[in-house]
């Protein structure tokens, strides 16, 4: 199988993100100094909350699916240190969004009483425009989408202020190209751009952002679960502003449209097209730079069926 050949004499890694795998291979590998165990996450995640130990049952049986997630990621993933941090990071984090949402709307019950009305719903083929027509309908004064630090990080700690929390995202957004230059080129990520619901959903560790950074092929997505994580965070997201539609965004709603629709009855769907035989490439493409960034070994068969939807 094509894997790391073809990619490896398409890009250079940084050297300082060479050297930091080097220190994964110096202790006999990356996992013996990156730990991704289940249980310990859960605790540190309580323990950075001061003790918030209620992660919400919003969305089903989060617990079950995240402890899956990790197995397969360590089966499968073949993380090297770099990657096995990143990935580290987005599962604390998710983590931590789940503690500080449920105590939100426990506080705070009418939070699930929001209505989430006709949201506008950008689906479409990767590499289709999507990301640029998501941008241009956010600039609609009477609309609203969902920013990348308000999703990164959509409730305050410790009295952390908007611009901190801003400055957070921004940094583990500008990340991504630092980690390898060439994704500036492909996609780009910042802290005040919308981020489409790939991002949003990913504490409910049940959605396609996880799919999508690392080799989990016998791992399952749970979508019904995904869209009960997704109109929750809207929801609290929403409360106590004034009424403007969402703008959402992601390819993956062409998998689960119906499911889109069980969840929005009134949502507006742009579905974009563009031909195929330009699509396909680049969507595979960025999903190999994506799972390279966290991996030596990519699987472009295997990456290939997840771009195709299989």
């Amino acid at each position: 199988m094509p894997a790391i050949k073809n990619l490896a004499e398409h890009y250079t890694r940084p050297d300082w993100v060479r050297r930091i795998n080097a220190m994964g291979d110096s202790v006999g590998g990356a996992e013996r100094l990156i730990s991704l165990d289940a249980d310990e996450l859960v605790r540190t995640a309580i323990d950075s909350t001061g003790g918030l130990a209620d992660f919400g049952a919003f969305d089903g049986d989060w617990r079950t699916r995240f402890t899956s997630l990790i197995a397969e990621l360590e089966a499968t993933g073949k993380l090297h240190a770099l990657g096995r941090l990143m990935t580290r990071q987005e599962l604390l984090r998710g983590l931590r969004t789940r503690l500080l949402l449920t105590r939100a709307r426990n506080e705070t019950p009418a939070i699930a009483d929001e209505k989430i009305d006709a949201p506008i719903v950008i689906t479409g083929p990767p590499r289709s425009g999507t990301s640029i027509l998501f941008e241009l309908l956010a600039l609609d004064p009477n609309a609203r989408a969902p920013l990348s630090w308000e999703v990164l990080h959509p409730l305050p700690f410790d009295g952390a202020t908007e611009a901190a929390r801003q400055t957070m995202a921004e940094c583990e957004q500008e990340f991504w190209a630092d980690v390898q230059p060439e994704f500036a080129a492909i996609h780009e990520l910042r802290a005040d751009l919308p981020v489409e619901c790939v991002t949003l959903t990913l504490p409910g560790f049940s959605g396609g952002h996880w799919g999508l950074i690392a080799n989990i092929p016998n791992w399952e997505a749970d979508y019904p679960a995904t869209m009960d994580y997704h109109r929750a965070l809207l929801q609290t997201l929403q409360y106590g502003g004034a009424p403007r539609n969402w703008v959402l965004k992601t390819p993956l709603y062409l998998v689960f449209i119906d499911l889109l629709f069980a969840t929005y009855p009134d949502a507006w769907v742009v579905h974009t097209h563009r031909d195929p035989l330009k699509t396909e490439p680049s969507g595979l493409s960025t999903l190999a730079t994506v799972r390279w960034e966290r991996s030596d070994e990519v699987d472009l068969p295997e990456a290939g069926g997840v771009g195709l939807g299989d």
